[in-house]
């Protein structure tokens, strides 16, 4: 019997790696990207929404990915699973790429659930932080200057939505602030672009 597709749809970006295109499904897939044959299956997952990323750990070509059941490390040239990282979030909703430093792996998801810095060692994580500072639902963080910017709240329901900047390396809040909505934030070199809720682009100084 064929598989199901995930409740939400397929919501994560292919991602190039030399001559693979990777994607995620329940499987994480990796395409010969001319041929499109299959070079690996991952094992299986519950289905999830984030963009996988890709890091290198002692000279090892690694890749993470944000699963339902949590963060999940596989190997890019197999598949092969290296570690898993339990976190859950209400709805199956994890929906957010990691944001990797080094061997240092930030991720955060939304219903309140919060965010959370990782260190990858290898085969396993160990937490450096979680707080609920930082609740991403859809949007990513991004990263300027050692700081993570990013909007906190759900795009639906009536909790409060807040732009919040906050330091990467311990989770400590400088500022958070209300009227973008759930919107999205980019960055172009070191400015913070927001895209509004409302459709108005905010460039800092």
């Amino acid at each position: 019997a064929m598989d199901k597709p995930a409740e939400w749809g397929f919501a994560g970006s292919p991602l190039i790696s030399g001559d693979a295109l990777i994607i995620e499904a329940a499987h994480t897939i990796a395409y010969h990207r001319q041929s499109g044959e299959i070079i690996w299956k991952s094992e299986r997952f519950k289905p999830a929404y984030a963009t996988p990323a890709l890091f290198l750990y002692k000279g090892r070509k690694l890749l993470v990915t944000l699963k339902t059941e949590g963060l999940v490390v596989l190997e890019v040239a197999t598949g092969k699973t290296i570690a898993i990282q339990e976190w859950k979030t209400r709805f199956s909703t994890n929906a957010t790429t990691p944001v990797v430093i080094g061997n240092k792996i930030f991720i955060s998801t939304g219903y309140g659930r919060g965010c959370g810095l990782f260190e990858f060692n290898g085969d396993s994580f160990k937490e450096i932080y979680s707080n609920k500072a930082i609740s991403n639902h859809m949007a990513n963080c991004v990263l300027i200057d050692g700081h993570l910017y990013g909007i906190s709240g759900n795009t639906h329901g009536i909790g409060k939505k807040h732009l919040v900047c906050m330091k990467f390396d311990t989770g400590e809040v400088k500022w958070k602030q209300q009227g973008f909505g759930c919107g999205t934030v980019s960055a172009a070199g070191n400015r913070l672009m927001v895209l509004t809720e409302r459709g108005e682009l905010v460039i800092s100084k």
